[in-house]
């Protein structure tokens, strides 16, 4: 199945379709009909109408904050009265609502929502989530008496429109601070446009930094950051004082590594801490040598970018001289027919150039290391890895990992991996998440000059079609397919 990417712009441009809000019926959405007691003054931070009706990124105000008597995480509070600057009001409702309440059920801290509010006789607000009739599950969560959300946790609805909701929170601002409760923002973000260094040289920056922040450390680990409480311990111990703006660090080793940020307050204690990763590249040119033209099957873009398709490369292929079994695939995507025609999505460098690692030193475990592609689909520079390759830098065994079914596997002059069993990385795409590929088509045959066995072609193996965007296919009929038969895949013609 394709993997579809949406862009921030596009939740921006386009309204969340199809999707019916109806009459309450899921007794958590009954808003209690009884007493409220005044808790007193609260904050709210507003982030629902920002993008699109006004600019005061950050707002806040103050607003009292009351508590269902008889059912107590039940909260209201008039959230567009007078209190809210007219920056906001006018452009949104045009005059202040000092009669509709915004509701939050937090009876469940971390199943927190907003049922169905109306405004100004304008618009309606609501948190997205199955209470509300909407498929996903973006719940708000209550933490230290701060309720909050993420991005496009919350919709809004112009009265009147039909049934269209646009998302909004995209900057996580929205929050309802209880009475007697404090929200420090400690938040910041990493911004790096590349992801190879330069020189062993990284180029980042400290940006978007809450006001609480007061200093930060920066602290550069190879291969991958988990998150975990003992690595940002780590990171804060042993990491350099950096300062909010533009920052380099340095690593030696070819590979991948891990910049982890920690943000301290006052009182320089670790508050926060955000990650980013780059490659060191080293061409390596004496340790590696060319043994011909292998075949790429590529499909881990193919299967998760609706406009492409499995592609048949041919790629020079280096083994490294102390290692048999190692090998590269050089600048696998130059000659990559979709980046011919949009080349500015095909980054070289002048330093280095890039490769597909795989390593089939065991025939039986084949894995891809994590290998910078060179390219830029709108997301930021994208790798392609093995998850086997992750388990192993995390410290998992061969044997966890082959029981998993993530291991490839060379047979004869042929390299071979499971379905799902691949990623695809892109530094802009929800923070270099790792991103499963299906790629059932992916597979990279070795040349003769590689040293190894023809390829045993099992005739008696039952034959698999495709299409060719990668999706398998029962009779194929009238059209061009790609059979693949034991570990022979060629392309056909079935009229």
């Amino acid at each position: 199945m394709k993997h579809l990417y949406f862009s921030l712009l596009l939740l921006l441009a386009v309204c969340v379709e199809n999707v019916n809000a109806q009459d309450p019926v899921d007794p958590r959405t009954v808003i209690p009909t009884g007493d409220w007691e005044v808790l007193g003054d609260g904050t709210y931070y507003e982030d629902v109408f920002f993008m699109d009706y006004h600019w005061e990124k950050g707002a806040s105000w103050t607003v009292t904050v009351e508590e269902s008597v008889e059912q107590p995480g039940w909260y209201r509070f008039i959230a567009y009265g007078d209190a809210c600057p007219k920056a906001i009001i006018e452009p949104t409702f045009g005059e202040p609502d000092n009669e509709s309440y915004m509701y939050i059920n937090a009876t469940d801290p971390d199943k927190a929502f907003i049922p169905i509010c109306s405004f100004g006789n304008k618009f309606n607000i609501c948190s997205y989530v199955l209470e509300n009739d909407f498929d996903p599950s973006k719940y708000l969560t209550v933490n230290d008496g701060v309720i909050s959300g993420s991005e496009g946790c919350i919709v809004y609805q112009l009265i009147g429109a039909g049934d269209r909701w646009k998302p909004c929170n995209f900057f996580e601002n929205f929050k309802l601070v209880l009475p007697e409760s404090e929200w420090k923002d400690y938040r910041f973000k990493i911004k790096a446009e590349k992801s190879c260094s330069e020189d062993n040289i990284f180029k980042y920056e400290i940006t978007n930094v809450g006001p609480d922040l007061k200093s930060f450390k920066a602290y550069v680990k190879p291969g991958y950051f988990s998150g975990t409480e003992a690595e940002i311990s780590e990171a804060y111990a042993n990491g350099e004082n950096v300062a909010e703006g533009k920052n380099t660090c340095t690593a030696t080793a070819r590979g991948r590594y891990s910049l982890i940020v920690i943000g301290c307050n006052e009182a320089g204690e670790a508050s926060s801490a955000n990650s980013t990763y780059f490659y060191v590249m080293d061409d390596e040119a004496d340790q590696w040598e060319s043994v011909g033209t292998a075949v790429y099957y590529e499909d881990v873009l193919g299967s998760l970018y609706p406009d492409m398709t499995t592609e048949k490369l041919n790629v020079e292929v280096e083994v490294n001289k102390n290692r048999p079994g190692y090998y590269r695939l050089v600048e696998p995507y130059k000659e990559h027919p979709y980046f011919l025609y949009y080349i500015k999505m095909y980054r070289p460098h002048e330093n280095h150039k890039h490769y597909l690692y795989v390593n089939a030193e065991d025939p039986k475990a084949v894995y891809i290391e994590d290998s910078p592609a060179g390219v830029n689909l709108g997301y930021g520079d994208a790798s392609i890895l093995s998850m086997a390759y992750v388990n192993l830098c995390n410290g998992m065994s061969k044997e966890e990992i082959s029981a998993l079914n993530l291991f490839g596997e060379l047979s004869g002059r042929e390299i071979t991996f499971p379905d799902n069993s691949l990623v695809l990385v892109e530094r802009l795409y929800k923070e270099g998440m790792l991103v499963t590929a299906e790629a059932p088509m992916f597979r990279i045959t070795l040349p003769e000059s590689a040293g190894i066995d023809d390829i045993t072609v099992d005739n008696d193996a039952p034959a698999e079609y495709f299409n060719l965007q990668g999706v398998r296919v029962d009779n194929p009929s009238n059209g061009v397919f790609i059979r693949r038969q034991g570990t022979k895949t060629e392309k056909v013609i079935i009229k």
